[in-house]
């Protein structure tokens, strides 16, 4: 029995390491947006998606709620619904990107903070995001085997 929880140790520790990781990327991500709303919400006009009103809201209230739930994944607090907030969120954003690619705009994620250059790099946010989104999936099919 020994060996069965020496094996599961590293695995353990691989796990912990990207629930803290991938909350401490939440936790930035929403902190700097929570310092600087109106430029977030330069970033979610850039997208022609959203109506100013709602673009305001989601300004204001998004960050918090990725703060929040980052929070939630380092201190193992309420787990599965900051997992189940933070998948939805991811991919509501890839499903923008992959419109916003489609219909050639340019621009800006605002995850963390204006790009140097003008140019969306859609590739290099879509393969970063779906890792992301891979992490966040890893996280949760984990806690879901555990549970049963």
């Amino acid at each position: 029995m020994a060996d069965m929880d020496d094996r599961a140790k590293p695995i353990n520790i691989f796990f912990i390491v990207l629930r803290v990781g991938i909350g401490g990327l939440f936790i930035i991500s929403g902190t700097m947006k929570i310092l600087d709303p109106l430029k977030f919400l330069a970033a979610i006009e850039t997208f022609h998606l959203l109506p100013y009103s709602i673009a305001y809201i989601v300004a204001y209230f998004l960050p918090w709620v990725e703060t929040i739930s980052g929070l939630a994944l380092i201190l193992n607090k309420g787990q599965k619904s900051a997992l189940i907030i933070l998948t939805t969120l991811i991919t509501i954003f890839i499903i923008a990107l992959v419109l916003s690619w489609g219909r050639g705009l340019d621009i800006v994620c605002g995850c963390f903070g204006h790009p140097k250059s003008l140019k969306t790099n859609y590739p290099l946010i879509l393969i970063r995001n779906f890792a992301i989104l891979t992490v966040l999936i890893l996280i949760l099919t984990r806690n879901k085997r555990r549970s049963l």
